[in-house]
Protein backbone atom coordinates (compact mmCIF):
# COMPACT_ATOMS: atom_id res chain seq x y z
CA UNK A 1 0.00 0.00 0.00
CA UNK A 2 2.81 2.45 0.84
CA UNK A 3 4.11 2.34 -2.74
CA UNK A 4 0.72 3.39 -4.10
CA UNK A 5 0.06 6.05 -1.42
CA UNK A 6 3.48 7.61 -2.00
CA UNK A 7 3.10 7.61 -5.79
CA UNK A 8 5.79 4.99 -6.40
CA UNK A 9 3.66 2.15 -7.75
CA UNK A 10 4.46 2.56 -11.47
CA UNK A 11 6.00 -0.67 -12.73
CA UNK A 12 6.10 -2.12 -9.24
CA UNK A 13 2.46 -3.12 -8.68
CA UNK A 14 0.09 -4.95 -10.99
CA UNK A 15 -3.02 -3.18 -12.25
CA UNK A 16 -5.12 -5.62 -10.23
CA UNK A 17 -3.32 -4.78 -6.98
CA UNK A 18 -3.55 -1.04 -7.67
CA UNK A 19 -7.31 -1.36 -8.13
CA UNK A 20 -7.67 -3.39 -4.92
CA UNK A 21 -5.61 -0.87 -2.91
CA UNK A 22 -7.54 2.11 -4.28
CA UNK A 23 -10.83 0.45 -3.36
CA UNK A 24 -9.61 -0.36 0.16
CA UNK A 25 -8.38 3.21 0.69
CA UNK A 26 -11.76 4.59 -0.37
CA UNK A 27 -13.74 2.18 1.83
CA UNK A 28 -11.56 2.74 4.91
CA UNK A 29 -11.30 6.50 4.46
CA UNK A 30 -7.53 6.19 4.82
CA UNK A 31 -5.58 9.49 4.99
CA UNK A 32 -1.77 9.27 4.97
CA UNK A 33 0.18 11.01 7.73
CA UNK A 34 2.22 13.52 5.73
CA UNK A 35 4.39 14.47 8.69
CA UNK A 36 5.35 10.83 9.22
CA UNK A 37 6.04 10.49 5.50
CA UNK A 38 8.44 13.42 5.63
CA UNK A 39 10.22 11.99 8.64
CA UNK A 40 10.53 8.58 6.99
CA UNK A 41 11.89 10.17 3.85
CA UNK A 42 14.23 12.46 5.79
CA UNK A 43 12.59 15.55 4.31
CA UNK A 44 10.63 17.01 7.23
CA UNK A 45 9.95 20.75 6.85
CA UNK A 46 9.81 21.92 10.43
CA UNK A 47 10.48 25.28 12.03
CA UNK A 48 11.23 26.14 15.64
CA UNK A 49 9.72 29.49 16.66
CA UNK A 50 11.54 31.03 19.61
CA UNK A 51 9.98 34.01 21.42
CA UNK A 52 9.73 35.41 24.96
CA UNK A 53 6.54 33.93 26.38
CA UNK A 54 6.12 36.87 28.75
CA UNK A 55 5.61 39.11 25.73
CA UNK A 56 3.06 36.87 24.03
CA UNK A 57 0.11 39.02 23.06
CA UNK A 58 -1.52 40.52 20.00
CA UNK A 59 1.77 41.56 18.38
CA UNK A 60 3.57 38.21 18.59
CA UNK A 61 0.33 36.35 17.81
CA UNK A 62 0.07 38.33 14.57
CA UNK A 63 3.72 37.62 13.78
CA UNK A 64 3.11 33.89 14.37
CA UNK A 65 0.04 33.91 12.10
CA UNK A 66 1.96 35.74 9.40
CA UNK A 67 4.89 33.32 9.49
CA UNK A 68 2.61 30.26 9.47
CA UNK A 69 0.43 31.52 6.61
CA UNK A 70 3.40 32.26 4.37
CA UNK A 71 5.28 29.06 5.11
CA UNK A 72 2.19 27.08 4.14
CA UNK A 73 0.37 24.00 5.51
CA UNK A 74 3.21 21.56 4.78
CA UNK A 75 5.39 23.18 7.42
CA UNK A 76 5.25 22.16 11.06
CA UNK A 77 5.96 24.92 13.59
CA UNK A 78 7.11 24.16 17.15
CA UNK A 79 6.96 27.01 19.67
CA UNK A 80 9.65 27.47 22.31
CA UNK A 81 9.62 30.01 25.14
CA UNK A 82 12.86 32.01 25.15
CA UNK A 83 12.80 32.16 28.95
CA UNK A 84 15.09 29.54 30.53
CA UNK A 85 12.95 26.91 32.26
CA UNK A 86 13.35 26.38 36.01
CA UNK A 87 13.96 22.65 35.53
CA UNK A 88 15.83 22.95 32.27
CA UNK A 89 18.92 21.18 33.57
CA UNK A 90 21.22 23.79 32.07
CA UNK A 91 19.70 23.47 28.59
CA UNK A 92 19.22 26.89 27.00
CA UNK A 93 16.05 27.86 25.11
CA UNK A 94 18.10 27.94 21.90
CA UNK A 95 19.32 24.39 22.50
CA UNK A 96 15.74 23.27 23.12
CA UNK A 97 14.64 24.89 19.87
CA UNK A 98 17.35 23.04 17.93
CA UNK A 99 16.81 19.61 19.52
CA UNK A 100 14.32 18.54 16.85
CA UNK A 101 16.77 19.34 14.03
CA UNK A 102 14.42 21.86 12.40
CA UNK A 103 14.78 22.99 8.81
CA UNK A 104 14.75 26.59 10.00
CA UNK A 105 14.56 28.83 13.04
CA UNK A 106 12.43 31.92 13.71
CA UNK A 107 13.46 34.18 16.59
CA UNK A 108 11.19 37.04 17.66
CA UNK A 109 12.06 39.92 20.03
CA UNK A 110 15.33 38.31 21.21
CA UNK A 111 17.53 39.28 24.13
CA UNK A 112 21.20 40.10 23.55
CA UNK A 113 22.17 36.72 25.02
CA UNK A 114 19.94 34.89 22.56
CA UNK A 115 21.22 36.98 19.66
CA UNK A 116 24.82 36.18 20.66
CA UNK A 117 23.92 32.48 20.70
CA UNK A 118 22.79 32.67 17.08
CA UNK A 119 26.38 33.37 16.03
CA UNK A 120 27.04 29.64 16.47
CA UNK A 121 23.87 28.39 14.75
CA UNK A 122 24.19 27.03 11.22
CA UNK A 123 20.46 26.39 10.69
CA UNK A 124 18.80 28.98 8.39
CA UNK A 125 17.41 31.60 10.75
CA UNK A 126 15.20 34.67 10.50
CA UNK A 127 15.22 37.23 13.33
CA UNK A 128 12.03 39.29 13.67
CA UNK A 129 11.70 42.54 15.61
CA UNK A 130 15.29 43.25 16.62
CA UNK A 131 17.53 46.25 15.89
CA UNK A 132 20.25 43.97 14.49
CA UNK A 133 21.18 40.33 13.92
CA UNK A 134 24.21 38.22 12.94
CA UNK A 135 25.19 38.66 9.29
CA UNK A 136 24.43 35.04 8.38
CA UNK A 137 20.79 35.34 9.55
CA UNK A 138 17.83 37.00 7.86
CA UNK A 139 16.39 40.04 9.64
CA UNK A 140 12.93 41.62 9.51
CA UNK A 141 12.91 44.88 11.46
CA UNK A 142 10.85 48.06 11.79
CA UNK A 143 11.79 51.64 10.97
CA UNK A 144 10.63 53.28 14.20
CA UNK A 145 12.68 56.49 14.11
CA UNK A 146 10.34 58.52 11.84
CA UNK A 147 7.22 57.53 13.80
CA UNK A 148 8.79 58.22 17.19
CA UNK A 149 10.02 61.58 15.88
CA UNK A 150 6.43 62.41 14.82
CA UNK A 151 5.12 61.40 18.25
CA UNK A 152 7.72 63.52 20.05
CA UNK A 153 6.98 66.51 17.82
CA UNK A 154 3.24 66.16 18.50
CA UNK A 155 3.74 66.14 22.27
CA UNK A 156 6.13 69.10 22.07
CA UNK A 157 3.68 71.10 19.95
CA UNK A 158 1.05 70.63 22.67
CA UNK A 159 3.36 71.92 25.40
CA UNK A 160 4.24 68.65 27.18
CA UNK A 161 7.59 68.71 28.94
CA UNK A 162 7.52 65.70 31.30
CA UNK A 163 6.65 62.16 30.19
CA UNK A 164 6.50 58.74 31.89
CA UNK A 165 7.03 55.36 30.23
CA UNK A 166 5.36 51.96 30.70
CA UNK A 167 6.99 48.77 29.41
CA UNK A 168 7.91 45.13 30.14
CA UNK A 169 10.43 43.61 32.51
CA UNK A 170 11.43 41.14 29.75
CA UNK A 171 14.94 41.40 28.28
CA UNK A 172 14.11 42.28 24.69
CA UNK A 173 16.49 44.22 22.48
CA UNK A 174 13.60 45.66 20.50
CA UNK A 175 11.91 47.00 23.65
CA UNK A 176 15.18 48.46 24.93
CA UNK A 177 15.85 50.10 21.56
CA UNK A 178 12.29 51.45 21.47
CA UNK A 179 12.70 53.08 24.87
CA UNK A 180 16.08 54.56 23.90
CA UNK A 181 14.67 56.06 20.71
CA UNK A 182 11.66 57.53 22.53
CA UNK A 183 13.88 59.07 25.21
CA UNK A 184 16.30 60.47 22.63
CA UNK A 185 13.67 62.13 20.46
CA UNK A 186 11.86 63.60 23.46
CA UNK A 187 15.12 64.95 24.92
CA UNK A 188 16.01 66.56 21.59
CA UNK A 189 12.82 68.62 21.91
CA UNK A 190 13.35 69.49 25.57
CA UNK A 191 10.94 66.89 26.96
CA UNK A 192 12.08 65.03 30.08
CA UNK A 193 11.32 61.37 30.80
CA UNK A 194 11.01 60.58 34.49
CA UNK A 195 13.54 57.90 35.49
CA UNK A 196 11.13 55.56 37.29
CA UNK A 197 9.59 53.61 34.38
CA UNK A 198 6.62 51.41 35.20
CA UNK A 199 7.85 47.91 34.28
CA UNK A 200 5.35 45.06 34.14
CA UNK A 201 5.72 41.31 33.70
CA UNK A 202 2.33 40.75 32.02
CA UNK A 203 -0.04 42.33 29.50
CA UNK A 204 -3.05 42.01 31.80
CA UNK A 205 -5.06 45.21 31.94
CA UNK A 206 -5.83 44.64 35.63
CA UNK A 207 -2.12 44.42 36.49
CA UNK A 208 -1.40 47.71 34.72
CA UNK A 209 -4.41 49.33 36.39
CA UNK A 210 -3.13 48.37 39.85
CA UNK A 211 0.44 49.43 39.09
CA UNK A 212 -0.62 52.76 37.59
CA UNK A 213 -2.79 53.70 40.55
CA UNK A 214 0.22 53.11 42.81
CA UNK A 215 2.74 55.08 40.77
CA UNK A 216 0.52 57.95 39.62
CA UNK A 217 0.86 60.10 42.79
CA UNK A 218 4.66 60.24 42.38
CA UNK A 219 4.42 60.78 38.62
CA UNK A 220 1.89 63.56 39.11
CA UNK A 221 4.13 65.21 41.71
CA UNK A 222 6.99 65.05 39.17
CA UNK A 223 4.91 66.99 36.65
CA UNK A 224 4.07 64.09 34.30
CA UNK A 225 1.42 65.13 31.78
CA UNK A 226 1.83 62.34 29.21
CA UNK A 227 2.42 58.58 29.37
CA UNK A 228 3.84 56.42 26.57
CA UNK A 229 3.17 52.67 26.76
CA UNK A 230 5.28 50.08 24.91
CA UNK A 231 2.09 48.09 24.24
CA UNK A 232 -1.52 49.17 23.70
CA UNK A 233 -2.78 46.73 26.33
CA UNK A 234 -0.74 48.53 28.96
CA UNK A 235 -2.36 51.75 27.78
CA UNK A 236 -5.80 50.18 28.34
CA UNK A 237 -4.76 49.55 31.94
CA UNK A 238 -3.65 53.17 32.30
CA UNK A 239 -7.05 54.33 31.00
CA UNK A 240 -8.80 52.12 33.57
CA UNK A 241 -6.52 53.31 36.35
CA UNK A 242 -6.98 56.95 35.39
CA UNK A 243 -10.76 56.54 35.55
CA UNK A 244 -10.48 54.96 38.99
CA UNK A 245 -8.45 57.95 40.20
CA UNK A 246 -10.59 60.59 38.51
CA UNK A 247 -7.76 61.55 36.13
CA UNK A 248 -9.18 62.75 32.81
CA UNK A 249 -7.64 61.61 29.52
CA UNK A 250 -6.63 63.78 27.73
CA UNK A 251 -7.62 66.71 29.98
CA UNK A 252 -5.21 65.81 32.79
CA UNK A 253 -3.05 63.21 31.08
CA UNK A 254 -2.21 62.39 27.46
CA UNK A 255 -1.65 58.76 26.52
CA UNK A 256 0.03 56.93 23.61
CA UNK A 257 0.51 53.21 22.91
CA UNK A 258 2.47 50.98 20.55
CA UNK A 259 0.87 48.45 18.12
CA UNK A 260 -2.40 50.22 17.18
CA UNK A 261 -4.77 47.36 17.93
CA UNK A 262 -8.34 47.39 16.60
CA UNK A 263 -9.94 48.43 19.95
CA UNK A 264 -7.97 51.69 19.83
CA UNK A 265 -10.59 53.35 17.64
CA UNK A 266 -13.59 52.35 19.77
CA UNK A 267 -12.37 52.87 23.34
CA UNK A 268 -13.03 56.18 25.09
CA UNK A 269 -11.04 58.17 24.29
CA UNK A 270 -9.66 56.63 21.08
CA UNK A 271 -6.03 55.74 21.72
CA UNK A 272 -3.17 57.37 19.82
CA UNK A 273 -0.48 54.85 18.91
CA UNK A 274 2.52 54.02 16.81
CA UNK A 275 1.19 51.45 14.36
CA UNK A 276 3.41 48.38 14.02
CA UNK A 277 3.20 46.01 11.00
CA UNK A 278 3.08 42.77 13.02
CA UNK A 279 1.28 40.59 10.45
CA UNK A 280 3.44 41.91 7.64
CA UNK A 281 6.58 41.20 9.67
CA UNK A 282 5.48 37.60 10.09
CA UNK A 283 4.58 37.23 6.42
CA UNK A 284 7.87 38.68 5.21
CA UNK A 285 9.68 36.61 7.82
CA UNK A 286 8.06 33.41 6.57
CA UNK A 287 8.98 34.27 2.98
CA UNK A 288 12.54 35.17 3.98
CA UNK A 289 13.01 31.92 5.89
CA UNK A 290 11.69 29.77 3.04
CA UNK A 291 14.00 31.54 0.59
CA UNK A 292 16.93 31.32 3.03
CA UNK A 293 16.42 27.55 3.32
CA UNK A 294 16.14 27.21 -0.46
CA UNK A 295 19.04 29.42 -1.54
CA UNK A 296 21.19 29.81 1.56
CA UNK A 297 21.06 33.60 1.15
CA UNK A 298 19.97 35.73 4.14
CA UNK A 299 17.75 38.79 3.62
CA UNK A 300 17.52 42.20 5.28
CA UNK A 301 14.00 43.68 5.37
CA UNK A 302 12.86 46.89 7.10
CA UNK A 303 9.18 47.78 7.30
CA UNK A 304 7.61 51.19 7.83
CA UNK A 305 5.66 52.24 10.92
CA UNK A 306 3.38 55.24 11.47
CA UNK A 307 2.32 57.49 14.33
CA UNK A 308 -1.49 57.70 14.48
CA UNK A 309 -2.68 60.69 16.57
CA UNK A 310 -6.07 60.34 18.25
CA UNK A 311 -8.15 61.94 21.00
CA UNK A 312 -6.12 60.43 23.87
CA UNK A 313 -3.49 63.14 23.26
CA UNK A 314 -4.30 66.74 24.10
CA UNK A 315 -2.62 69.97 25.26
CA UNK A 316 -0.58 70.00 28.46
CA UNK A 317 -2.88 70.97 31.32
CA UNK A 318 -2.17 74.23 33.17
CA UNK A 319 0.21 74.01 36.11
CA UNK A 320 -1.69 74.10 39.40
Amino acid sequence: MSLWVNGKSDGRLTAENVERIAKAVEELGYVPNRAAQKLALGSSQSVSFLFPGALYGDFIASVVDGVSSHLGPDWEVAFVDAKPSAGGGGVSPLERALRSNPSGLVVSAPSQQLLDGLERVAVPTVVIDAPNAPAHTSLVSMALEPSIADLAAHLASLGHDTVAYVSFVAESLSLASRRTQVSGHLAALGIRMVPDDLLLSTLRVSDTLDAFTEVWPSWSASGVTAVICADDRHAYGVIAGARALGVDIPGDLSLVGFNDLDPNIVIDPPLAAISLPASQMGERGGDALAEHIRSGEPARIELATAYVPRASVGPRPPRS
